[in-house]
């Protein structure tokens, strides 16, 4: 895991102490600094799991954008086949 330990003094709300005292390991400074590898770890993850969220909701976006445009004109012809109807019905 870690090189060479840095001593540091941090200051905690106890809500964060009791969180990393449930973790696994030896003491405090050990179930920390693990708690902050897995996050470091895992930012990659994070970062590409975002970007596939983005790719899928631009990709349902185009979808939507393709759904409105055919129901769009399909509003337009059922205009013309509502006034041609009105035209034939005249007669």
């Amino acid at each position: 895991m870690p090189g060479k330990l840095i001593p540091k003094s941090v200051r905690l709300p106890s809500e964060l102490v009791s969180y990393v005292e449930q973790q696994q390991g030896a003491d405090f400074s050990k179930k920390l600094v693990a708690i902050l590898y897995e996050y470091w770890k895992g930012e990659e993850q994070r970062r590409l799991n975002l970007q596939r969220y983005d790719e899928n909701i631009n990709a349902r976006r185009k979808q939507y954008n393709e759904i409105v445009a055919q129901i769009n004109k399909l509003t337009i012809v059922k205009r013309r086949v509502d006034d041609l109807a009105k035209v034939v019905d005249v007669d």
